[in-house]
């Protein structure tokens, strides 16, 4: 053998060749956690984007169906074709609907005036996950209680 042969060892290619493979495949096991949260991204915005049209309906109320459900709140009516259910809180309305797949709860405030500001809550589930929640106000001009 001669002292200065110039070229790779079979020991040396397969360590190299191990130490690639193993970082290779790290980064190989990033794609799909990337794509899950790109997906559970998508249904966020998604969520947060219907809830805010939801809470535009409610507090602009262009169609006054707040203020009628408010001066008859035990009608079997509920605005904007959601679904009145019970709750143990005597100080909110509740209402719920599904809405683009999503599963959107509303609380509308009991006030004692009829003028005042009503806090209005949305509150977005999909497959019984918690996607987002919003508020806002809502006046019912004409609404006695």
């Amino acid at each position: 053998m001669h002292k200065n042969e110039k070229g790779l060892t079979l020991v040396e290619v397969l360590a190299a060749i191990s130490i690639l493979s193993i970082i290779v495949v790290s980064f190989l096991s990033l794609f799909p956690q990337v794509g899950m949260m790109n997906q559970q991204n998508d249904v966020k915005t998604k969520g947060i984007n219907v809830a805010k049209k939801i809470l535009a309906q409610w507090t602009i109320d262009e169609k006054d169906e707040i203020a009628a459900f408010l001066q008859e709140p035990n009608a079997a009516d509920a605005p904007y074709g959601y679904e009145r259910y019970n709750q143990e809180d005597a100080s909110y309305y509740f209402f719920e609907k599904e809405v683009e797949g999503f599963e959107v709860k509303v609380e509308l405030a009991k006030n004692a005036k009829a003028n005042e500001l009503r806090q209005v809550s949305i509150k977005m589930r999909k497959s019984g996950k918690a996607i987002t929640e919003t508020y806002g106000y809502v006046t019912a001009e004409g609404a006695i209680e």
